[in-house]
């Protein structure tokens, strides 16, 4: 019941679309909060209806059919990105792919604000594989349009899968970026001298090192990208992907992830020197793995939406499915924000730490489950704002 009075209250503030579809929208959402399972029929099945199964799923395949929907989608993400993003200093985003069908057929690109624990979804669209760069310029317009006007300045870090002609279009928005450079990318120095940057991986050490500012290119030209290169070598933790019988994978994915994790690190980052050290260029992309952990928020079958096991094959109807995880995760992680803060957390664990076990989204879940707490909106609304960005300094100074 609470949970549905956050997002009436949220709703409500969203007047762009008919009260019909925003209704339908907000019952939605919340038969996702009881659910817990991103499908159109788990959803009808789970919203409070006195009709049959049958046209509870049928009002809930509409909705996401609408084309209205889709036209204002990124009003709501607009919406919600207007509570998180910071107004000054830097504004850390984290961009990746994830596959949404079990096939690979259809995939999503996302940009997640960077926090201290969870990243925060600012906006997402879904795309058929092998299309990826073609929607590039259209990701990154949609994403400036979500991100309002008064905010920091943006830093977007992406994984190894963003090259060349996406650094050009980040450049093109007037942001600035991190990314990782592998595969047989190469790098021009001044004096006109080309090298694989591979061979940064033999001198790469503990100690983030900066190798200068580079054109990201075999031949330097007008159109190259100029950046700074940085390498570190991060420490092996041992971690073995293992079956179901606890034998190590040897597929030719496992042995393709052990080979990247084991990889130094060469970033590439048009960040001005004198604002960040390399210590600091390194450590925000260490939050990259906060984007994987949101993937699984949204795809898990144990810990999140069951999102993975969807049988949607159009991009329309994927998309607002998203946006109706996107909702509902703001809601649950809005409540865990304010929970920790209040230390309802204690009273949520097993244990005897002080330190919080549970991720902002599942404590913020348990929260709206139980009868116990009374949540004010006016408690939320504080609690956001004292949400700690990495490019604070004390975030940027921890180890990494």
């Amino acid at each position: 019941m609470q949970g549905k009075k956050l997002l009436h209250k949220f709703m409500q503030e969203s007047s762009f679309l008919h009260k019909k579809v925003l209704d339908t929208l907000t019952i939605t959402c919340d038969g996702l909060l009881k659910a817990k399972k991103l499908s159109v029929t788990a959803l009808g099945r789970a919203i409070a209806s006195k009709t049959p199964d049958k046209h509870a799923i049928k009002r809930v395949d509409r909705l996401v059919s609408n084309p209205t929907l889709e036209e204002h989608r990124g009003c709501f993400y607009k919406a919600l990105a207007e509570k998180v993003v910071p107004k000054t200093g830097w504004c850390p985003i984290l961009v990746d792919t994830s596959c949404l069908t079990a096939d690979s057929e259809f995939q999503l690109i996302r940009a997640s604000l960077a926090l201290d624990g969870r990243g925060f979804t600012l906006f997402e669209m879904a795309y058929r594989n092998g299309t990826l760069s073609q929607i590039y310029e259209i990701f990154l317009e949609k994403l400036n349009e979500v991100l309002p006007e008064e905010k920091g300045h943006v830093i977007l870090i992406s994984d190894a899968g963003f090259h060349n002609k996406w650094f050009h279009l980040v450049k093109k928005q007037k942001w600035d970026f991190i990314g990782r450079i592998r595969q047989d990318k190469h790098y021009t120095t001044a004096d006109g001298k080309s090298f694989p940057c591979k061979s940064l991986h033999k001198i790469a050490t503990l100690k983030p090192t900066h190798h200068g500012t580079v054109f990201l290119c075999k031949k330097s030209h007008n159109k190259a990208i100029i950046c700074d290169l940085y390498s570190i070598r991060k420490k092996i933790k041992g971690r073995k992907m293992k079956t179901k019988k606890g034998a190590i994978k040897r597929g030719s994915y496992s042995k393709a992830f052990a080979k990247g994790q084991k990889e130094p690190w060469v970033l590439a980052s048009s960040l001005p020197k004198n604002s960040f050290n390399p210590e600091q260029i390194v450590r925000l992309y260490s939050f990259r793995m906060q984007i994987e952990e949101s993937f699984r928020d949204m795809k898990n079958n144990k810990y999140g939406f069951s999102f993975k096991n969807t049988l949607t094959r159009s991009v329309r109807r994927l998309n607002a499915l998203m946006l109706i995880a996107a909702i509902v995760n703001f809601i649950v992680w809005s409540v865990g924000v304010m929970a920790e803060q209040k230390k309802w957390h204690l009273k949520c664990q097993s244990n005897t730490s002080k330190k919080r076990t549970l991720s902002l989204s599942y404590l913020g879940a348990i929260i709206l489950k139980s009868t116990y707490f009374q949540i004010k909106t006016s408690e939320i609304e504080n609690a956001i704002k004292n949400i700690i960005i990495p490019s604070d300094l004390n975030i940027m100074e921890r180890q990494f």
